[in-house]
């Protein structure tokens, strides 16, 4: 049995509409009505015509087929997503809607996916989103929230993810000089150790943790100069 097939929207100009309804349908409560609706979202998919270039649609058939009856579900790369505030973010995953009949089969999952493949190979780093009620759905997936704002009304979480597999999905930072508790501190080798022991603490130390900081650090230890270099 063929699974899920993932398309470009812009072979498939003539969805666009079907794709319209179903957002609108799903977020407009989320905007303005002068600022986003089912038209101006028909129109924004007519606009997608050119592969490979932001914005852009993938949409998610079930097996060989191209008609609307296959369409299982989308997901969009947009340079903005109109969340007032944040303009300056660039670009957005928008719209990633499966159909009822699709859903808890994984295929929100996989266009979320292809999309930060598809977003990596066109050099993008980051891709951000926002949630009015599924944060903890992306923060499971690796995704991180950057804010809690409102949008149109509604309690939205604005999210952030590399597109890079292997880049940090989540970090933890020490602060001890803000504790009136120590007067500073830093890392020495104890007797017997050598500076390769300083390499293997700068090297994966258990699957996906990495540590930074000045202890890692061989030709800067115990400096600023390590702790910034190595982070």
């Amino acid at each position: 049995m063929t699974g899920p097939q993932i398309d470009e929207l812009a072979h498939h100009l003539e969805l666009g509409p079907l794709l319209a309804g179903w957002h609108a349908e799903e977020w407009a409560h989320l905007y303005p009505p002068d600022v986003w609706n089912r038209e101006v979202a028909t129109a924004e998919f007519a606009a997608m015509g050119t592969p490979g270039t932001i914005p852009t649609t993938w949409i998610a058939f079930d097996g060989d087929g191209r008609r609307a009856v296959d369409v299982m579900g989308s997901v969009s790369l947009t340079a903005s997503d109109d969340l007032p505030g944040f303009e300056a973010l660039t670009p957005w995953l928008v719209s990633l809607f499966v159909h009822p009949r699709f859903r808890s089969r994984g295929v929100g999952g996989l266009l979320v996916e292809h999309l930060l493949g598809q977003a990596r190979g066109m050099g993008v780093e980051r891709v951000h989103l926002f949630t009015a009620g599924q944060e903890a759905y992306y923060l499971a997936r690796g995704w991180r929230t950057l804010a809690h704002t409102d949008a149109h009304g509604h309690p939205a979480a604005v999210m952030v993810r590399h597109t890079d597999p292997l880049a940090a999905r989540r970090s933890i930072a020490t602060a001890f000089i803000g504790d009136e508790d120590f007067g500073g501190a830093y890392a020495y080798l104890r007797r017997g150790a050598t500076p390769a022991d300083r390499d293997a603490l700068s090297g994966e130390v258990h699957p996906g943790l990495h540590l930074a900081g000045e202890a890692g650090s061989r030709r800067y230890p115990g400096t600023l100069h390590g702790a910034w270099f190595s982070g």
